[in-house]
């Protein structure tokens, strides 16, 4: 099943203007993530107080 996956998305690139586009240049997604922020530059600490304020938020 991850084979099938990762062989459906490879041709699936990030563009400097955020968008994610396919080989064919057909734009898949306007704003990367859904809201334009790259995980890979994310830090624990931010994760965690995002994480502290979902909680508040359910409760």
């Amino acid at each position: 099943m991850q084979r099938r996956l990762i062989n459906a998305l490879q041709d699936l690139v990030v563009y400097p203007d955020m968008t994610v586009r396919n080989a064919d240049m057909s734009v898949v997604q306007f704003i990367y993530g859904g809201d334009g922020k790259d995980p890979m530059s994310a830090s624990k600490a931010a994760l965690a107080d995002v994480t502290k304020q979902d909680d508040i938020d359910t409760a």
